[in-house]
Protein backbone atom coordinates (compact mmCIF):
# COMPACT_ATOMS: atom_id res chain seq x y z
CA UNK A 1 0.00 0.00 0.00
CA UNK A 2 1.22 3.60 -0.79
CA UNK A 3 2.20 5.69 1.87
CA UNK A 4 0.10 8.61 1.82
CA UNK A 5 1.77 12.40 1.05
CA UNK A 6 2.38 14.12 3.95
CA UNK A 7 0.38 17.48 4.55
CA UNK A 8 2.38 20.56 5.09
CA UNK A 9 -0.07 22.76 7.12
CA UNK A 10 3.11 25.69 7.65
CA UNK A 11 2.94 25.38 11.71
CA UNK A 12 6.15 25.17 13.45
CA UNK A 13 7.67 21.56 14.42
CA UNK A 14 6.88 20.34 18.08
CA UNK A 15 10.95 20.03 18.50
CA UNK A 16 10.99 23.66 17.49
CA UNK A 17 8.99 25.11 19.47
CA UNK A 18 11.13 24.13 22.69
CA UNK A 19 14.96 25.83 20.97
CA UNK A 20 16.38 28.72 22.71
CA UNK A 21 17.79 31.25 20.81
CA UNK A 22 21.20 29.79 20.98
CA UNK A 23 19.71 26.66 19.28
CA UNK A 24 18.53 27.90 17.01
CA UNK A 25 21.25 30.32 15.98
CA UNK A 26 23.50 27.28 15.89
CA UNK A 27 20.77 25.66 13.43
CA UNK A 28 20.91 28.03 11.19
CA UNK A 29 24.81 27.75 10.84
CA UNK A 30 26.52 25.76 8.49
CA UNK A 31 28.08 22.68 9.91
CA UNK A 32 31.57 22.77 9.02
CA UNK A 33 34.20 19.42 10.30
CA UNK A 34 37.95 19.51 10.08
CA UNK A 35 38.51 16.09 9.99
CA UNK A 36 42.17 14.58 9.61
CA UNK A 37 42.94 12.95 5.77
CA UNK A 38 43.56 9.77 7.14
CA UNK A 39 40.17 9.34 7.48
CA UNK A 40 39.00 10.27 4.14
CA UNK A 41 38.54 7.19 1.99
CA UNK A 42 38.05 6.81 -1.64
CA UNK A 43 34.58 5.68 -2.79
CA UNK A 44 35.24 2.39 -4.96
CA UNK A 45 32.16 3.17 -7.68
CA UNK A 46 32.29 6.81 -7.86
CA UNK A 47 32.15 8.60 -11.16
CA UNK A 48 34.58 11.39 -10.59
CA UNK A 49 38.48 10.30 -9.81
CA UNK A 50 41.41 12.50 -9.36
CA UNK A 51 43.93 10.53 -11.39
CA UNK A 52 47.44 11.94 -10.56
CA UNK A 53 48.88 10.76 -14.06
CA UNK A 54 50.80 12.26 -17.08
CA UNK A 55 47.61 14.07 -18.10
CA UNK A 56 47.48 15.31 -14.78
CA UNK A 57 50.81 16.80 -14.81
CA UNK A 58 50.39 18.71 -17.99
CA UNK A 59 47.26 20.33 -16.50
CA UNK A 60 48.93 21.63 -13.32
CA UNK A 61 51.80 22.78 -15.20
CA UNK A 62 49.64 24.76 -17.86
CA UNK A 63 47.75 26.16 -15.02
CA UNK A 64 50.90 27.38 -13.09
CA UNK A 65 52.27 28.42 -16.36
CA UNK A 66 49.59 30.26 -17.52
CA UNK A 67 49.00 32.42 -14.00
Amino acid sequence: MRDKPKLDLGLTAYDELFKDDKEIKEGRLPKIYDIPIELIDDFPDHPFKVRMDEDMDQLVAWRFHKV
